[in-house]
């Protein structure tokens, strides 16, 4: 195997001025989805388990790194926020390094800078995933590391020769940092299916799909497969100081493979509804190049029955419960499969363009698919969503229409909401390089800093409808007010949560919370009517179909602060 074929410069170098450029125009250090900001409420209200526990177990050891730090919150967000864009970047130089070592077997005809050119055009979700905080991002990078030593040090000479201490320690080294990751996220655990299966694959020259498996080839396969497993439970053991909570993860895991895109299974929504959402979910991951060039790669595969066909199988197999959802976080156990396959298509693209009369024509139809989601976006004018019609999230007093239509536009097409933040209709190009996708996300960072300013003002509640409460609770903690509140409360007493917030001047801000989906607007507005406060307004924070039904109810009862945030008169309901 060649040597440098493991982090070649050029290629590289390539990846790194991409992240760089893109970052430098969309990065910015704010709050985007809400699972965000709750990660961070833990470690920024003093890592106090009574008041505000840590967010989930299934990402605890991502909790034990943020503990090194100081529980200062601007500090512990804008870490988290660089470390996950860090990740994003060596989590595409890991793939295409991983890829490349594949398809070394087979001999790779294609300059590898110009694959990954073509691969960062191809997949806009590699930046979009990066500017927000995600622990997943960091665990793919320590197994795909795992798998990468594992290659590096055990192929293709056998796989089974443990017979230098070098070997051997590398070897102990892969399955703990494939523990290390999985409790960084658990469900990266699923990614071992693929290393195992990489393990047990012989030398293409001697095995396709009907080789077999060596004795050797099974016994070190088994043996790092319960290593590697051995090890994430320890490891998860550790990063939750005792028993980990599987109970609570077991119901956000189902909850979650639930849902399509952002539906939530107890939204009502017809099946067309909910498969277009999943479809936009992954549209940035999967654009019309990305997607040819994979189908073409698998057809190869499966083709030449090329043994590699396996490790694809097990890539979708990883993140089958995952593809309802289409999230693409939730599918970065298949990531690799993908690129293989992409990289792959590729390949074959080539060698058929290598004949002169098809150059022309099969390079301008890459580079037409290529270019056109990132300088031609789609508009959609939809009646019922505030979403659009460019990259927008209008107010709920927007005037509504009928039907849907469609428009091709120079720039970015219309936002849509994604459990990672909003995602443009293709038009990447604006929403990365022409500040699109930093302006909507800092509008709305804005906005919740402008609604706790007003609140503090004028002594007024902040009733919180939609995920999190933990946007409003780090914007009171940054101006010194704490909560003697605990986090758990008896929730059948009644509709709402509270929590008070009192500063050292002695001013009470009053936070309630009760998430509410568009379908139970009147039982949250019944609730509302019977709040006991002092003031006779409060200000309301929801989804915005929430905020749009409250509006067409009582339209002369709402002062729009923001897309999702309004003053609402408590007199209209009394």
């Amino acid at each position: 195997m060649n040597k440098t074929a493991i982090l070649p410069a050029r290629w590289a170098a390539i990846v790194l001025l991409a992240f760089a450029v893109v970052f430098a125009r969309s990065m910015t250090f704010v709050y985007v989805e809400g699972d965000d900001a709750s990660s961070m409420a833990y470690h920024a209200m003093g890592r106090q388990r009574e008041f505000q526990p840590p967010y989930a177990s299934y990402h605890g050891m991502m909790d034990k790194l943020l503990g090194l730090l100081p529980a200062r919150e601007p500090l512990l967000r804008m870490t988290g926020i660089l470390l996950s864009g860090l990740a994003a970047v060596g989590l595409t130089l890991l793939v295409l390094a991983l890829v490349f070592n594949w398809l070394a077997e087979r001999g790779l005809q294609v300059p590898r800078w110009l694959v990954a050119i073509t691969f960062l055009l191809a997949c806009p979700e590699l930046f979009y995933i990066g500017l927000v905080f995600s622990p997943s991002l960091l665990a793919m990078c320590f197994v795909l590391a795992a798998h990468l030593i594992l290659r590096r040090t055990h192929w293709p000479h056998g796989l089974a020769d443990l017979k230098t201490p070098r070997q051997t320690w590398l070897f102990v080294l892969s399955f703990l940092l494939f523990g290390f990751g999985v409790a960084l996220r658990w469900n990266i655990l699923a990614y071992g299916l693929v290393i195992v299966v990489d393990l047990l694959r012989r030398k293409p020259a001697n095995s396709p799909f009907s080789g077999g498996i060596s004795r050797k080839h099974l016994l070190v396969g088994g043996l790092w497969a319960l290593l590697a497993l051995t090890a994430s439970f320890v490891m998860i053991a550790l990063s939750t100081n005792g028993a980990p909570d599987f109970e609570t993860t077991f119901r956000t895991f189902t909850y979650v493979l639930r849902q399509a895109g952002t539906i939530s299974p107890t939204q009502s929504a017809s099946s067309t509804e909910k498969l277009l959402n999943t479809a936009l979910q992954v549209s940035p991951l999967v654009t019309p190049a990305m997607g040819l060039l994979a189908l073409l790669g698998l057809f190869g595969l499966i083709r030449q029955r090329d043994s590699l066909a396996w490790v694809v199988a097990a890539g979708l197999l990883s993140v089958l419960p995952w593809l309802y959802s289409g999230v693409p976080k939730n599918l970065l156990t298949a990531w690799p499969a993908l690129t293989l396959c992409f990289v792959y298509g590729l390949e074959m693209l080539w060698r058929f363009t290598s004949q002169r009369r098809w150059q022309i024509f099969g390079s301008l139809a890459l580079l037409v698919l290529l270019l056109v989601p990132w300088g031609i976006g789609v508009r959609v004018t939809r009646s019922g969503t505030a979403w659009g019609p460019g990259f927008e999230l209008r107010t709920f007093d927007y005037k509504d229409v009928d039907g849907t239509d469609f428009e091709l536009t120079i720039g970015a097409g219309a936002a849509f909401p994604t459990p990672e933040g909003p995602r443009p209709l293709y038009g990447h190009g604006y929403a990365l390089l022409g500040g699109g996708w930093r302006n909507l996300v800092q509008a709305s960072a804005l906005e919740r800093q402008q609604a706790v300013e007003l609140a503090i003002q004028r002594g007024l509640p902040l009733v919180v409808t939609n995920w999190t409460p933990d946007y409003y609770l780090l914007e009171l903690s940054n101006r010194g007010f704490t909560t003697s509140d605990p986090f758990e409360q008896d929730k059948t007493a009644t509709y709402f949560t509270l929590r008070r917030f009192v500063d050292l001047q002695g001013q009470t801000v009053l936070l309630f919370y009760h998430e509410t989906e568009a379908d139970d607007v009147e039982t949250m507005l019944s609730a509302l009517s019977t709040l006991e406060v002092d003031s006779e307004a409060v200000i309301l924070s929801g989804y915005p179909g929430v905020m749009r039904a409250v509006f067409e109810r009582f339209p002369a009862a709402l002062q729009p602060l923001g897309a999702r945030l309004a003053i609402f008169e408590l007199s209209a309901l009394r």
